[in-house]
């Protein structure tokens, strides 16, 4: 995965010739949240749909660490 900088309008996977085209944000209140909606049969049908419209997807999880 390259670099993600919405603001500054970037998303270049590492190889693509140019930036992504777009790309989704959604949260999940833990990696074990967000596994189980992509294995729910929503979650599976719209993985399968994804090679009508995206020529390569990334799934990328980041978790938020507050540091005081």
């Amino acid at each position: 995965m390259g670099f993600l900088d919405p603001e500054a309008g970037g998303l270049t996977p590492e190889g693509a010739d140019g930036p992504a085209d777009g790309y989704a944000m959604m949260g999940f209140a833990s990696l074990e949240t967000m596994e189980a909606a992509f294995a729910s049969s929503a979650g599976r049908e719209a993985a399968a749909d994804t090679s009508n419209f995206a020529k390569a997807v990334h799934r990328v999880a980041v978790d938020e660490t507050v540091v005081i």
